[in-house]
């Protein structure tokens, strides 16, 4: 074989060999970034609104849909007055069964015999809650005036004013992380928004073309950014649903859905909601209790095995934060 044909294969060797270690790099580093689970409630209505058209309904399902899309969380189906956290709902010694979500789960055939195992199967429930309401929603603000002329008809622009505030709501204690006010005003649309229709689709043309559509698409953008930075450095939080200490079994409701790997190692906690100071009664905060550390030895779609490498007492409704806080 001549010296240039070496050189060539040489080279094409060399370069499969990089764009390999390039794809397996990338395929690594996006199964490396942790998912919160996370829910949007729907918005609630402006209060006075009586039209057909449900501007609380869209935006909530704009920003649900938006989040949904950029594949950072697991977006997790909205479910009424779901604290997570055992000393809220969770009965620290009772075995809650979940009957929709119990096939996920495979406990060990000896689970039932010890009594030092407790169960709960609630791994759908969201870490993140985003709650909102439609404060102010006109769609007309320099609306035509009576007896306007034609030649104001033809050159008159609807201007769109709404205001909508949101909450960050943590799940697990029910305290809320961010608070925020938004407006937007839009007079940029070249159709007529029709406030008695109920079936406009927010992602149409048409919708996109009235100033009321351009300014929910202005707000939907402003309230996914502030999410975005404000969850930025909330670290990943599950729930430890079986605990074994017999056999160092443990399970925990994230799986690779919330990008869990094997070998992630989680610490364990308990807390305790809105602890008082004893003497003043001032709410001191949430009282955190760390009770030891487990390894992931399996992964499943929304749930993962563990061993549990040192701690004692844990029980259903512990929750979990991984050590290496992935983004």
């Amino acid at each position: 074989m001549s010296y240039i044909n070496k050189s060539t294969n040489f080279k094409l060797s060399l370069i499969a060999f990089l764009i390999s270690w390039i794809i397996l790099y990338l395929n690594n580093d996006a199964n490396a970034k942790y998912m919160k689970k996370l829910s949007v409630e729907p918005f609630e209505e402006p209060k006075i609104w009586n039209n057909l058209f449900k501007p609380g309904m869209v935006l909530g399902q704009m920003i649900e849909n938006s989040l949904a899309n950029i594949n950072s969380f697991e977006m997790i189906p909205f479910q009424v007055n779901t604290l997570i956290n055992k000393n809220l709902n969770i009965g620290s010694n009772s075995i809650d069964i979940d009957v929709d979500k119990s096939a996920e789960l495979t406990i060990p055939a000896n689970s039932n015999d010890n009594k030092n195992e407790t169960i709960s199967t609630k791994s759908s429930l969201s870490q993140i809650q985003i709650r909102g309401a439609i404060m102010v929603f006109n769609p007309d603000t320099d609306a035509l005036l009576d007896g306007h002329s034609k030649n104001k008809s033809k050159f008159h622009k609807e201007r769109a004013l709404i205001s909508a505030s949101i909450q960050i709501v943590n799940m697990h204690t029910g305290r809320i992380i961010a608070v925020k006010k938004f407006t937007s005003i839009s007079n940029d649309g070249k159709l007529v928004f029709n406030p008695k229709l109920s079936n406009y689709n927010y992602g149409s043309d048409e919708f996109k073309s009235t100033s009321t559509g351009k300014a929910l698409w202005i707000l939907k953008d402003l309230i996914k950014k502030y999410i975005l930075k404000s969850l930025e450095n909330i670290p990943l939080e599950g729930d430890l649903i079986f605990a074994n200490h017999d056999t160092k079994n443990a399970i925990i409701n994230l799986g690779k859905t919330n990008g869990v790997m094997v070998q992630d190692v989680f610490t364990v906690y308990s807390m305790k909601a809105q602890y008082n100071d004893p003497v003043d009664k001032v709410d001191l905060g949430d009282m955190y209790t760390r009770k030891g550390i487990i390894i992931i030895s399996e992964v499943q779609g929304r749930f993962s095995r563990a061993k549990i490498l040192v701690g004692q007492g844990f029980v259903a409704g512990d929750f979990v934060i991984p050590k290496d806080n992935r983004q």
